[in-house]
C-alpha cells in the first residue's frame, strides 16, 4: 500500500501521533490525579509525562508513515525511544503496549489474540487489590480500574501500529529484481 509521496504524506501521521500521544499523556495525568490519595504533582513531572507521550505518539506516527510509504520493516525500530514512557510507574502499562498491541495489530487467529489480551484485564484488578485498605477506601474502583482499562486499550491501539503487517515491497521500475532460485 503506497501512501502519498512528499513531506505531507509523512507529516500527517507523525503530527496525528504527536497530538494523540499528548492527549493520552493528559488523560494519563488526569487519571493519576483521580486515583491519588495525596495528590502532589509537579509541573515538571506533568510536562515530562505529556512530552514523553507526545514523543512516543510521534514516533509511532513515523512508523505508520514508513509502513504506508512502503519503506522497509526495520523502520519499526524508530519507535523504540518512545519506550521511555514506560520506565518507572509506567511499567504497568507495558504489557498493554506489547500484548495488547500484538493482539490488536496481529493477523493471528482470533482465539490467540483474545488469549494474549485477557491477562491485561487482570492487571488493574490486581493493582486494586494490592493497594492498601485505606487507598481502596479513598479511591473509587471505577476510577481506578476503569481508568486503567481506558489507558490500556488506547496504548494497545497505539501499539498495534508497531505490530501491524508490513506490506510486501514491490521493486521500483528500473531496479533489478532478485533472481528466482
Amino acid at each position: 500500500m503506497q501512501g502519498r509521496s512528499g513531506v505531507g504524506g509523512w507529516l500527517r501521521p507523525v503530527g496525528l501521533g504527536l497530538v494523540l500521544g499528548a492527549g493520552w499523556g493528559v488523560m494519563a495525568r488526569v487519571w493519576m490525579r483521580l486515583i491519588s490519595t495525596s495528590p502532589e504533582f509537579s509541573w515538571t513531572g506533568t510536562l515530562l509525562i505529556i512530552g514523553f507521550a507526545a514523543l512516543a505518539g510521534a514516533l509511532l506516527g513515523l512508523v505508520e508513515a514508513a509502513r504506508q510509504h512502503g519503506r522497509r520493516a526495520w523502520w519499526r525500530l524508530a519507535a523504540l525511544p518512545g519506550l521511555i514512557l514506560f520506565l518507572g510507574q509506567g511499567l504497568v502499562l507495558l504489557p498493554a503496549l506489547l500484548l495488547g498491541g500484538w493482539a490488536w495489530g496481529s493477523r493471528r487467529s482470533g482465539l490467540l489474540r483474545v488469549a494474549a489480551a485477557l491477562p491485561l484485564l487482570a492487571v488493574p484488578i490486581w493493582l486494586w487489590y494490592t493497594a492498601s485498605p485505606i487507598d481502596r477506601l479513598l479511591v473509587s474502583p471505577v476510577a481506578s480500574i476503569g481508568g486503567f482499562l481506558v489507558l490500556s486499550v488506547t496504548v494497545a491501539a497505539a501499539g498495534a501500529t508497531w505490530f501491524r503487517a508490513w506490506p510486501v515491497r514491490v521493486p521500483r521500475k528500473g531496479h533489478a529484481q532478485p533472481a528466482m532460485a
